[in-house]
């Protein structure tokens, strides 16, 4: 099964035009769950419900608007999805998680912007603290933008993962959606086939906060090295190995390294960029 999650800062539910056309927008998605953010409704009853999702296998929980501002709807799939726990949230949780998660990490999730900001900072720990993954998004690098002539762009929208979810779902991906009635484009997080293999390893960025952590891993007395005796190597061309000695222009190296996501490891052995970062600085 490809469980299929949708977010969507949907900016008001209140007219029964909009309704219409984001049931449309729920049925080609063919979600699993839907959250739909910026609702601008106090009360949510089972009539807008089916005005939304249609049909009987549904249920839902909602946090109302304060007058004509904010609202969180959840809607999911029963057949798919079960509610295990219902836990209480008062408005100044849902406002705190909010403001996090619509917060940027990176200058690059801003158009013009080349600074970090100290929200960027705490957001950056914020993921670090919860040890969330923030994953690449797919299909553009904003998820917000006024329209306006000199447009503003920002990624405003994410899904930010247990770093043991993504274990069970290795080819999850999150992928922005076309924009339609709002100025957030909608994003979908497509879980893939469910993983039951053995666990592979993954260095949490969490850990490099322990004290003495990089003296211990680098202070190994025994050497665990595999042999090679009489293994046979395809060779390439001195053309292409030349072309491997060639010098990396100064902007492409920083071009990728400012780029690279820190919470991310670039190969099999789970260490992630952070944990480089740190061992360069180190």
């Amino acid at each position: 099964m490809n469980l299929r999650i949708v977010s969507w800062n949907v900016r008001g539910l209140n007219e029964q035009d909009k309704l219409l056309q984001v049931r449309n927008l729920i049925r080609k998605w063919k979600a699993n769950i839907v959250c739909l953010q910026e609702t601008k409704m106090e009360l949510i009853n089972r009539g807008v419900i089916c005005s939304l999702w249609g049909g009987q296998h549904v249920d839902w929980l909602y946090l109302g608007s304060v007058g004509a501002s904010g609202g969180v709807l959840l809607m999911w799939d029963n057949r798919v999805v079960d509610k295990l726990e219902e836990a209480p949230f008062r408005v100044s949780d849902i406002q705190t998680i909010r403001f996090s998660c619509s917060s940027l990490q990176f200058p690059s999730e801003r158009s013009g912007s080349a600074n970090f900001t100290t929200a960027m900072h705490r957001f950056s720990a914020f993921i670090s603290e919860h040890s969330l993954v923030d994953l690449p998004l797919v299909g553009g690098n904003f998820t917000w933008s006024n329209s306006r002539e000199v447009a503003s762009r920002s990624r405003l929208d994410r899904f930010l993962l247990s770093a043991d979810w993504e274990e069970k779902f290795p080819s999850v991906c999150q992928c922005r959606l076309s924009r339609l009635l709002s100025d957030h484009f909608p994003i979908i997080l497509e879980g893939g086939n469910l993983y039951r293999g053995r666990k592979p390893f993954r260095l949490e960025n969490m850990w490099l906060k322990d004290e003495g952590f990089l003296e211990r891993l680098y202070s190994e007395t025994e050497v665990h090295k595999p042999l090679l005796d009489e293994v046979v190597f395809s060779r390439i061309s001195e053309e292409d190995a030349s072309w491997l000695d060639s010098l990396f222009d100064e902007d492409e190296v920083f071009g990728v390294l400012h780029d690279f996501n820190g919470y991310k490891a670039p190969g099999p052995d789970g260490f992630t960029m952070t944990f480089f970062s740190l061992v360069g600085a180190w």
